[in-house]
């Protein structure tokens, strides 16, 4: 029940306010943001709080989520249409923050992300694939990215039966991103 989540998000944030915890205060705001905020707004309004939330996670160690909301601002910067010159130096610059904190599955989600904008950017593609080294393969929440851009890519390219058959690979790991803040 996407009210119901909503709400115990925003309960969640009063806690945090009233017992500031700076050891919970990026997961909470992370969650609230990227899970809870979109069924309510429009995702264009949540990129500065995804900001905040990695620049907060990175002042109280906590790498793990210094990533995630590193990866998620260049995620939405794509989905929500800002100017695919922005998100490709956005992702660079962010791609080696998460690179510097050894948070891999984040740093190949951010190169999905670039790499799918800088093709979207050229006047002629001829080779629309994205790379995906063996490692990122393994992980079913970058794998589920991977299929769910390259059909995306194909789509606007006019491949369409391609587009058809990676989105029925992306179904199959679809559970792993489905209704959890877990990835792979």
């Amino acid at each position: 029940n996407p009210e119901r989540g909503f709400n115990f998000g925003e309960l969640a944030l009063k806690l945090l306010e009233a017992h500031h915890s700076s050891q919970t205060e990026p997961e909470i705001r992370f969650i609230v943001a990227h899970y809870l905020r979109p069924w309510r707004e429009h995702q264009r309004n949540i990129l500065t709080e995804l900001s905040s939330v990695g620049q907060i996670a990175l002042a109280t160690g906590n790498l793990e989520y210094a990533a995630r909301g590193a990866s998620a601002y260049c995620a939405l910067s794509f989905w929500v249409g800002k100017d695919l010159d922005t998100v490709v130096r956005d992702c660079l610059e962010q791609g080696e923050a998460i690179r510097a904190l050894k948070q891999l599955p984040n740093l190949w989600q951010v190169d999905l992300i670039r790499q799918s904008a800088t093709l979207l950017n050229l006047p002629y593609v001829e080779d629309t694939s994205l790379a995906l080294n063996a490692d990122a393969k393994r992980d079913r929440g970058v794998r589920f990215s991977w299929h769910l851009l390259q059909a995306f890519i194909s789509y606007i390219f006019n491949k369409e039966t391609a587009a058809l058959e990676l989105i029925r690979l992306a179904e199959q790991d679809l559970e792993v991103v489905r209704g959890t803040a877990e990835q792979g």
